[in-house]
Order: structure tokens, then C-alpha cells, then sequence
């Protein structure tokens, strides 16, 4: 596991009685640690002083670097495990109920959070970062991981981080995306290196564009409205009428039309016995997804979920 700059040998803290339970209610509850207390494997040996040290260090460093460039902070044993080209962060991540996530606040007081932790808590925090554990393949786990994915989710949709009317990804302006990795930092405590912001900037570009597919699916009727009927009918999810209007369009141009064409092709070509229906039911999930598998398929019928088309994906390999 991969601890954000957490020190070594230095004695934990205790948890006091009024965390020992798990919290009954829905909403978000802190408690701060008054007392030493035993934390979870993933943030044992945690001295409070050094995180605050840490996390202001950080603060003051450059959070948008150039692609490519390794943190020197990451020790050579860790590096030495990953392989040259690193795993995408998963669309999800199992975690237990009962954890509690540590976050720390502007002034380095530390509290753990228990109780669901939703993107618009971690947004308007006010100065308090919340900690994420990861793997040693650069990977969020456990529920600050958890809580980190849904964070990044949330920034997909929104147009001032990720506006849906560019044409792809690679059309989104520099500087937005830095926003988007200064965003992220300013709210979590990962390590330094620029690897970590590459991978939150994958994971927000397949967000990104599960979010477009699925303004498609339920928006782009060409068989029953014209187009400027499409434009005219902007969703109401904060979405400007200038960008919505440039990605109906986008759908409507030859080339948004071939991105489907061509994928339905090349299925047809691995299952010829399939159905038209059948390969553009796959040609949809597999661009949508980017063959991540979604906990509730889209287009497979009532009672298909994650697990059966994993058990057919595996049949097929």
C-alpha cells in the first residue's frame, strides 16, 4: 500500500470510545481526535504533526506537472512493482461500510469521517482534505478510493471542468484539465507525481464520456425529431444551450455517426451470428464504458447485471 506522505516508526494514535461504533446515521458526522487511537491498517504509524507538515508542504508545490515526469518523493521498491504502463483507476471500488476516512483541515487538526461521504461533501469543504490509500499500481482503494472516483464522477458533468460540446477529449483545454487535477488535490491527500494526475485525468476522460453516451441514449432521437428540435431541447443538468447544441451536432456529423458504424462492424466481424440489435447493443456499452463493465448494463433486458456479462466475457476468453 501506498500511504500519502506518510512517515515511518512513528507511534499511532488511539481512537477515543465515541468512534468505536459505527455511525446509524445517513448523514456525514467528524468527530476529532482528541485522544491517540488505532487507526486502520493503510494509515497505521501516522504522526499528526508530520501529516500537517506534509500536506503544507505539498501545498505549496506545483500539483500540475508535465505527463511523463516521475515523483521523487516514491521510493524505488514501489516503483520497481509497477509495470511501464499503469492500470486505469476502475469506474468502481468495493470498500466496507463500517470505515471511517481521516481528513485533515487547514490548521492540521485531523477528524475521521464516518457515514456516506458524497461529492458535494468532499466539494464544499472548506480547507478539510480527505486521505486516499492506494496500491502499489498507483491505484485509489478502500473508501477514500471510493470517495475519490465518485468525487472525479461528479467533475465529468460539470461544464466549467469538463465541458460535453468539445468534440473529444483531447480537444479540452489545457488549463481545464490542470483545474481539474488543482481541484482534486486541494480536497485529498495523495502522493506527489505526476503519474497520479495522469491517471485521475483518464479516470475523468472515461467519466466524461460515459456522461456524453448517456445524454445520447436518452436525448438523440433522429428517427423521431428533427435536429433543431435535439438542440433545442437542452437537459436540465447545468448544461450551457451553446454546448449542448455543438455535441447534438457532433452526433448528427458524419463523423459522430461513424464512431458507432465502426465499432458495430467490428463485432460483426467476431459474432457474425449475432443480431443487428445484439451488436449495437455491445457497440454502444463498449464505447460507453470502454469496456469497463457497469454494474446495471444498459440495453441487455431486466435481469442482466455485472456479474452475468463478466461470466460470458470470461467464457469468451
Amino acid at each position: 500500500m501506498v500511504s500519502p506522505n506518510m512517515p515511518p516508526n512513528i507511534p499511532h494514535p488511539v481512537r477515543p470510545n465515541s468512534l468505536n461504533s459505527r455511525s446509524t446515521s445517513s448523514p456525514t458526522t467528524k468527530q476529532p481526535l482528541e485522544q491517540p487511537q488505532p487507526l486502520r491498517q493503510g494509515f497505521q504509524n501516522l504522526d499528526t504533526s508530520a501529516v500537517k507538515t506534509s500536506v503544507a508542504a505539498s501545498q505549496d508545490k506545483q500539483t500540475w506537472q508535465k505527463n511523463g515526469q516521475e515523483s521523487k518523493e516514491i521510493t524505488k521498491k514501489s516503483k520497481s512493482l509497477r509495470p511501464k504502463s499503469l492500470p486505469d483507476w476502475p469506474q468502481n471500488i468495493d470498500f466496507d461500510d463500517k470505515e471511517e476516512v481521516l481528513t485533515i483541515d487547514a490548521k492540521g487538526n485531523t477528524a475521521l469521517v464516518s457515514g456516506t461521504i458524497l461529492p458535494i461533501d468532499v466539494w464544499s469543504t472548506n480547507g478539510v482534505k480527505y486521505f486516499v490509500e492506494f496500491n502499489d499500481l498507483c491505484q485509489p482503494i478502500r473508501k477514500g478510493g471510493h470517495v475519490l472516483i465518485r468525487f472525479i464522477g461528479m467533475m465529468a458533468k460539470m461544464e466549467t471542468h469538463c465541458p460535453v460540446g468539445e468534440e473529444d477529449w483531447h480537444a479540452i483545454d489545457s488549463h481545464i484539465k490542470g483545474k481539474i487535477v488543482t481541484d482534486i488535490r486541494d480536497r485529498f491527500v495523495i502522493p506527489d507525481g505526476a503519474e497520479y494526475d495522469k491517471q485521475a485525468l483518464k479516470r475523468a476522460n472515461k467519466a466524461w464520456k460515459q456522461y456524453r453516451f448517456s445524454l445520447k441514449k436518452e436525448y438523440y432521437k433522429p428517427k423521431e425529431k428533427t435536429l433543431d428540435e435535439m438542440c433545442s431541447q437542452v437537459p436540465p443538468s447545468g448544461i450551457s444551450s451553446n454546448n449542448w447544441i455543438k455535441l447534438v451536432k457532433y452526433w448528427h456529423s458524419d463523423k459522430g455517426k461513424d464512431d458507432v458504424n465502426a465499432k458495430v462492424e467490428q463485432l460483426r466481424l467476431k459474432y457474425p451470428t449475432k443480431s443487428q440489435l445484439e451488436l449495437e447493443n455491445e457497440a454502444f456499452e463498449e464505447i460507453m464504458y470502454q469496456d469497463e463493465i457497469p454494474d446495471r448494463p444498459v440495453g441487455y433486458g431486466l435481469g442482466v447485471g455485472k456479474g452475468t456479462l463478466k461470466a460470458q466475457q470470461d467464457k469468451k476468453e
